[in-house]
């Protein structure tokens, strides 16, 4: 497989404090890396690195085995140079955040609509037909005109992964996506990151649900004080004997089988053409 991203020593500091150190990290197309650890560790800040949304301190960034320019001055802002190559860089990395971050005056279909109208120039008419196409793929094509906080959190969720695709991004970054739903919501927005996996988007998950991590992830990554620990496969994870602290860290996770829709991984492959 060839290389989606690729960190090369990549350090992350406000102030004085060091948040992530000697982060060396490659991503493959099609994969989907699961990014796991505690409360602190720098999961956040990593994922956000990941599309510059937080700017690195130092280290190389490498899209598609070219390097991003993420130059700051002398104040440390990013270069008048660096800012002007981020937009399109970003168009090719979506973003599904933990809190939704939907327009709560905007329908469901204008919450879709609106950047690929406004940013990719892109005609209404095709617009209006990408949102039918991934808000079946998610299952509310019905609730197209209606507004967020007439949504579950759970159907809140599935709009903004919806709304990060209508993109056409090349790779998925989810940063906690479950954690701020109810436990029966959970569900629904997992099944959906399935059909993404069988459709071979790339895919970076901060996540703390062990049972998509064991079960969907091609390698997990596990961050502490802001350093990986562990980087391997799930069943590499579950057998890991020499590092006490990842087992620690693990066996205090809720491991409950909350996905049922691996059994129909391929039909849902039809889903997400």
């Amino acid at each position: 497989m060839t290389t989606k991203i690729k960190l090369i020593g990549l350090h992350k500091s406000f102030g004085d404090k060091e948040i992530l150190s000697d982060i060396n990290l490659s991503i493959a197309t099609g994969e989907l890396v699961t990014i796991i650890g505690p409360s602190g560790s720098g999961k956040s800040t990593l994922i956000r690195c990941l599309n510059l949304l937080e700017v690195p301190s130092s280290g190389q960034l490498a899209f598609n085995n070219e390097l991003v320019d993420f130059q700051v001055n002398s104040k440390g802002r990013l270069t008048h140079r660096s800012e002007a190559s981020l937009p399109k860089f970003r168009t090719k990395i979506g973003m599904v955040f933990q809190h939704f971050n939907l327009f709560a005056n905007r329908t469901v279909l204008q919450n879709l609509t609106d950047a690929p109208k406004r940013i990719l120039k892109q005609p209404a008419k095709i617009a209006y037909q990408d949102a039918q196409h991934f808000l079946e793929l998610v299952g509310l094509l019905d609730f197209q005109n209606q507004y967020p906080s007439q949504l579950s959190g759970g159907q809140q969720q599935r709009v903004a992964i919806a709304r990060a695709l209508m993109m056409h991004p090349e790779v998925l970054l989810f940063d906690e996506p479950t954690s701020a739903l109810d436990p029966e919501m959970v569900n629904e927005v997992l099944t959906v990151m399935l059909r993404l996996k069988a459709a071979g988007i790339t895919m970076v998950v901060v996540t703390h649900e062990m049972a998509f991590t064991q079960q969907a992830s091609d390698r997990v990554v596990f961050i502490e004080h802001g350093r990986i620990q562990f980087l391997g496969s799930p069943t590499q994870l579950a057998n890991q004997a020499d590092d006490s602290r990842v087992k620690e860290f693990i066996n205090k996770l809720d491991h409950r089988i909350v996905l049922h829709a691996l059994e129909q991984k391929g039909s849902n492959h039809e889903m997400a053409q």
